[in-house]
């Protein structure tokens, strides 16, 4: 998620440095991002993702993380997060 996030100047250090506290301490990590979305670029993926989900196939997995790729960048920073994972 890190490459994802478009960063303000200094906070991702910090960021990272709680998450890593967290996760030596065995919590999960989770940080979160959002960009949004014109409602024509809403349609057009859910368009393209209903193609490939229709169609099926050994490359549907492939072919969506390549949209996610597409749609997943420049994201603003909304928080991040731990909890305790007992398996």
């Amino acid at each position: 998620m890190f490459p994802r996030i478009k960063w303000e100047w200094g906070l991702k250090d910090t960021v990272a440095d709680h998450l890593m506290t967290f996760a030596k301490d065995g919590l999960r990590t989770l940080v979160m991002g959002i960009w949004e979305l014109e409602k024509d670029d809403v349609q057009t993926l859910i368009a393209r993702m209903e193609l490939i989900e229709n169609q099926g196939g050994p490359m549907k997995e492939e072919w969506l993380e390549e949209i996610y790729d597409e749609y997943e960048l420049e994201l603003d920073y909304v928080g991040a997060s731990a909890i305790e994972d007992k398996l």
